[in-house]
């Protein structure tokens, strides 16, 4: 992810932060690569109230285990 998602700030100026990033991820683990990636943008939409003062670029993929 860019810092544009990480540094997206609420109405008070408070940041998304690396913290609430990785709980985002931890409780989206397993989901289709899709699916995490839209409720992420939505996730910070929701955290700016739709004001977004930066790019944001996001990849995400799966990774599969070795026995697979």
């Amino acid at each position: 992810a860019t810092d544009g998602l990480v540094e997206a700030v609420d109405p008070t100026a408070a940041p998304l932060g690396y913290t609430r990033l990785l709980q985002f991820i931890e409780q989206t683990r397993g989901q289709p690569v899709q699916f995490i990636a839209n409720e992420l943008f939505k996730t910070v939409d929701y955290f700016t109230g739709n004001r977004l003062d930066d790019d944001q670029t996001l990849f995400v993929m799966r990774v599969r285990d070795s026995a697979d």
